[in-house]
């Protein structure tokens, strides 16, 4: 990504990329405008994900949280499906709707920091229609759904083919995709 996006930015040369790992970059203070988290953060400890990119943003430097959350499902299958998730998975979410939730947290991670301003959240709402063998290749992306045993993982997505075969042979999943943009603040 960053190569296409070197590519594309060409023109610009005040653009520079850095790439390496987050917990080891920035060891500059007040440095960049901006820094970007495209779908990732989340996996970033706590302990560490608001103050290094604090610490390294310019004093007006915004930080920009980027990702996308399931809204539900469209048509008669959501409600198979869920029926499916609460029979063999029951203690495992049906990837539905906690987009409310996750916002809610993100913003109280980010308070909690005490590192930067007012959250600004935009949201994007889309739709994206998944033919069966592309959303069971979803679900096996899914970090709880992979922790679940062979036998059992088998088991939920035959019953979630199934259920999509039954309906149509495709799935309508409705996403939003948010961004969380805040300004740093000096203490």
């Amino acid at each position: 990504m960053a190569a296409l996006a070197a590519w594309n930015l060409r023109t610009y040369p005040q653009v520079t990329f850095e790439i390496a790992r987050f917990e080891q970059c920035w060891d500059r203070d007040d440095e960049f405008d901006l820094v970007i988290s495209a779908q990732a953060f989340h996996w970033i400890s706590k302990n560490i994900g608001y103050d290094k990119p604090a610490l390294a943003l310019k004093q007006a430097g915004t930080i920009a949280l980027f990702w996308n959350t399931c809204a539900g499902f469209q048509g008669q299958v959501a409600l198979v499906v869920e029926k499916i998730y609460r029979e063999i998975v029951p203690g495992l979410d049906n990837p539905l709707s906690r987009t409310q939730d996750t916002i809610l947290e993100q913003i109280d991670d980010i308070n909690q920091s005490k590192r930067f301003g007012p959250v600004n959240v935009e949201l994007f709402p889309w739709t994206q229609t998944y033919q069966t063998r592309e959303y069971i290749g979803l679900l096996n992306t899914f970090s709880d759904h992979l922790r679940l045993s062979e036998h059992t993982q088998k088991r939920l997505f035959k019953a979630v083919a199934y259920a999509i075969n039954s309906q149509g042979g495709f799935i309508e999943r409705d996403y939003v995709k948010v961004l969380s943009a805040v300004k740093r603040i000096f203490q």
